[in-house]
């Protein structure tokens, strides 16, 4: 239960009416409300049945109804229990059945259940408006105005009652409890000289009504959403489609590509299958993540865009910020295999940033909250999980300022900046502006819709990859830039061998705790695949540096081999700061600032530390005299199965 679901229990339940349920016997003497109390045992005649720990009603003596109950305050005590004789109804139910504050709260919730269908709230209404309520019980007539609909659990308003021909009585009222609660009990008292068990069991219908009314209010604003953001069912024929694609055609390399590029998303293919490769993988126990690096005007957040769009509305949550407690106050599976965007990393606080990582690690965030029982004003903890796995995706202009552990567990891919790829990017935003354009722009949706059908028919299957493959699919460099990487590549395996899940044969496997689970094995083909995306990623943002990145990089290498001349001291092992190369150099400190984040992003200069830590020392990630700053990446081919059994 959550926070508000367990106040709400706590400050809903009768204490007379759930002593009752559990057994007890009631009598009612010198207006007061007596129970048999089954703790005092040596003291009263009372047996108690061992097996559930209530008193036998048969055998109750006058002497045994010692048990008194506060309504008002819902205090339960006893004058023969010694000194520790008052109890709230959650330390009652520890004690009498010997229980932890996780059994306790079941055992109530299970009364609380019960109460709830068992008893129908005893009201009518009469008349309602968005600015009042007319509600009637028995004979006597509720008007309930300034009503919090918009706040679940706030029930402070105003409250007209009226009796016959009696003048009405207004009042401002929480009904939860309080003062004013108390003020209107005793002003009812004496201005209708009701009783003061008509009064409470008044508040308690008018506090059900209310909360009728606001999850009725609550859950129509929920459809409202819904409905504006309704679940993708795809008709007969785009299913049967979807399911011809996926068995006869190549979907990511052949099919996306094409299809990407008739809605105007043209160039950078290897970004395209990342990011579609990556929410496929929303389905795996541990999906890729992807961050964009790129300048302003790049392109990042489009192409994170157009892809989210050939997925189910309902499984995307595109965000433009997220507040520090937003996440983890999700309900518990709102997010389970979901795909979350935020444009900008930058703009998301330290403080999410945190249970993100969390959600990409674990697959599932576990909150304690510490609550007060607004009753008895004690405290107590509830612990409140939220499920994943998540798919999540964002871009950024630096990787300067990212945290290293958001860094660890992101694939990071860099978007192509050249200039063909430019002139490519204008020239798909001018044909959106011509006649041809604006008469295709309408086919898009028919392809969105093409892509979400497919993504329906797609099915959470676990793909095994074979084990004798372990020591040849490893990362053969040694560098931080390649291992952190490694993950990323064996999930991407796994999302392209999903997308081919129709083209291979299944069994069943059993997991750890004896389920059965459904399986394919994963071919030499997907393998090959991602080893030339792979590749190509590589080669195409990694193998070299272009412009003032490679004047700055040339620029470290002089000043360390003409600092270390004449000295038995390696060049490598030269110490340098920013300052040393703008001064050696004739580029600009800005220039040099830009260009020391992009040689320490890919590991061509590491960070260390000079003697008074007051700024920031780097120097070359070379360990020997023949290391070079070769980035190439080695990865093995399995051979085809083809040609190994013909073997």
């Amino acid at each position: 239960m959550d926070a508000h679901a367990v106040n709400e229990m706590l400050a809903g339940i009768n204490l007379v009416h759930f002593l009752n349920w559990s057994g007890n016997t009631l009598q009612k003497k010198d207006g007061k409300t007596l129970f048999v109390c089954p703790f005092n045992k040596e003291k009263r005649t009372t047996c108690i049945a061992s097996e559930l720990g209530r008193p036998c009603a048969a055998h109750a003596d006058e002497k045994d109804f010692v048990l008194t109950v506060d309504v008002k305050a819902k205090i339960l005590s006893c004058a023969l229990c010694g000194e520790k004789n008052t109890w709230n109804i959650v330390d009652y139910v520890k004690k009498l059945h010997n229980y932890q504050n996780g059994d306790a709260y079941q055992h109530l919730l299970a009364y609380w259940q019960d109460a709830k269908v068992s008893t129908k709230t005893p009201y009518a209404i009469i008349a309602r408006t968005r600015q009042k309520i007319v509600l009637r019980i028995d004979d006597r007539t509720y008007t309930l105005t300034d009503v919090k609909f918009k706040k679940l659990h706030d029930f402070s308003m105003t409250i007209m009652l009226e009796h016959g021909n009696q003048p009405p009585l207004f009042c401002e009222v929480n009904l939860t409890g309080g003062k004013r609660r108390e003020e209107f009990v005793s002003e009812a008292k004496a201005h209708f000289s009701f009783s003061e068990e008509i009064i409470q069991s008044d508040i308690t219908i008018l506090q059900q009504a209310v909360r009728d009314l606001q999850e009725e209010y609550s859950q129509k604003q929920q459809d409202e959403i819904q409905s504006a953001k309704k679940k993708f069912e795809p008709t007969d024929t785009e299913t049967t489609e979807a399911m011809k694609t996926l068995r006869e055609k190549e979907l990511v390399f052949d099919e996306l590509m094409r299809d990407m590029e008739a809605i105007g998303f043209t160039g950078d293919e290897i970004v395209k299958a990342i990011l579609f490769l990556a929410c496929v993988s929303r389905m795996l126990a541990r999906p890729l993540c992807v961050l964009i690096l790129a300048g302003s005007g790049g392109g990042k957040s489009h192409a994170i865009e157009i892809i989210a769009q050939c997925f189910p509305d309902e499984e995307v949550h595109d965000l433009t910020g997220m507040s520090s407690q937003s996440l983890p106050n999700y309900d518990p599976y709102a997010l389970c295999r979901h795909i979350l965007i935020s444009d900008e990393i930058y703009g998301l606080e330290e403080s999410i940033m945190y249970y993100l990582r969390s959600f990409i690690s674990k697959g599932k965030i576990t909150r304690s909250v510490s609550l007060q029982d607004k009753t008895t004003g004690r405290f107590h903890t509830v612990e409140k999980t939220i499920y994943g796995p998540i798919v999540f995706l964002t871009s950024a202009t630096s990787a300067e300022l990212i945290h290293d552990e958001t860094m660890n567990r992101m694939f990071v891919l860099s978007s192509d900046e050249q200039t063909e790829q430019t002139r490519n990017v204008m020239r798909a935003m001018f044909r959106r502006r011509t006649k041809s354009g604006i008469m295709h722009a309408k086919k898009q949706e028919k392809i969105f819709r093409k892509y979400k059908a497919i993504a329906r028919c797609l099915r959470p299957l676990s793909p095994i990859i074979p084990e004798e493959w372990m020591e040849k699919l490893l990362f053969n460099s040694e560098k931080l830039y390649h291992k952190r990487q490694f993950d990323g590549y064996l999930t991407l395996i796994e999302a392209l061998a999903l997308t081919r899940q129709y083209q291979c044969k299944t069994f069943m496997l059993k997991d750890a705790d004896g389920n059965l689970v459904e399986s394919f094995r994963v071919r030499a083909r997907e393998v090959r695949d991602i080893n030339r995306l792979l590749m190509n990623i590589y080669a195409k943002y990694s193998a070299e540096l272009r412009g003032t990145d490679a004047l700055c990089l040339q620029a470290i290498i002089d000043f360390c081999k003409k600092e270390t001349e004449g000295t038995q001291m390696k060049y490598y092992e030269k110490v340098f700061t920013m300052i040393n190369i703008h001064k050696a150099s004739n580029l600009a400190l800005s220039s040099v600032k830009k260009s020391f984040q992009k040689l320490f992003q890919d590991e061509y200069i590491v960070r260390t530390w000079g003697k008074y830590k007051t700024r920031s020392y780097y120097k070359l990630n070379i360990e020997s005299d023949d290391e070079t700053f070769s980035r190439e990446l080695k990865l093995w081919d399995p051979p085809d199965e083809d040609s190994k059994t013909a073997q």
